[in-house]
């Protein structure tokens, strides 16, 4: 597979493959098979066409993915997060994760974040926790259990990003 075009927020040298291998393997934490349209590959497509992907490395590794839109209410919506089991809790992971999303924000003058988390995605639940303001009780497009987090941008700062 080809590697993804500049201008998608694709900042290192992964392919496409390499991204699907990893989301696939940390899926159980953010995606159900039908909780996009397409799966993994139909998900990456749409983050392609109309928003951004991130990508963080470690040791030539991915570390973390985050798929996200800048929707037209001035908010950013983050699609997805993965975090690789190796890196969670690892600081240096979690702050570069912290300032791509503040660098959205200030680049695109975004005043709110929304975070989708399914029910059961544990990890990802409480790290949304500590940032957000606001939680609702929501569903995803295949029907399972999901909370919805809303985080006031300047939030991330409490974590000296």
């Amino acid at each position: 597979m080809e590697n993804f075009e500049p201008g998608h927020k694709k900042e290192n040298n992964f392919s496409e493959e390499e991204i699907y291998d990893f989301l696939n393997k940390n899926k159980s934490e953010y995606f159900t098979p039908d909780s996009f349209p397409g799966g993994i590959e139909g998900t990456i497509n749409e983050v392609k066409e109309s928003g951004g992907l991130n990508v963080i490395e470690r040791n030539g590794k991915i570390a973390a993915c985050m798929g996200y839109f800048l929707d037209p209410d001035n908010s950013l919506y983050i699609y997805f997060l993965a975090i690789d089991k190796e890196y969670r809790g690892n600081p240096s992971v979690f702050r570069e994760v912290g300032l791509n999303i503040s660098n959205i924000c200030k680049d695109n003058k975004i005043k709110l974040i929304k975070f989708k988390a399914l029910a059961t995605a544990e990890y990802n639940n409480n790290l949304y926790k500590k940032l957000a303001y606001k939680v609702e009780d929501s569903t995803i497009s295949s029907g399972a259990a999901s909370k919805l987090y809303y985080v006031n941008p300047h939030a991330l700062n409490r974590f000296n990003l």
